[in-house]
């Protein structure tokens, strides 16, 4: 599990563990307000970037993936 810690219209910064499994080019399902455990929310595919450090924190930089109209619909709320 991981944290959104920059977001953009376009991708985000996920504060995340090292993974071994997860490599450079993989897509991913981010699920953004999760209750507490785990389900609800809204979903956005991403396609991962970049790995390694950001402002003291390790993760991966992300672009999203999909249909951009759903992308921008779950997002708009989180870009205002």
């Amino acid at each position: 599990s991981g944290q959104v810690l920059d977001l953009s219209a376009n991708g985000a910064f996920i504060s995340a563990p090292k993974t071994p499994g997860l490599k450079v080019g993989s897509e991913l399902t981010v699920r953004l307000e999760p209750s507490l455990f785990g389900w609800g929310g809204k979903t956005v595919g991403v396609k991962v970037m970049w790995q390694g450090e950001k402002g003291g924190s390790y993760g991966f930089g992300a672009r999203f993936v999909g249909d951009t109209a759903s992308v921008a619909s779950v997002l708009q709320r989180y870009l205002k």
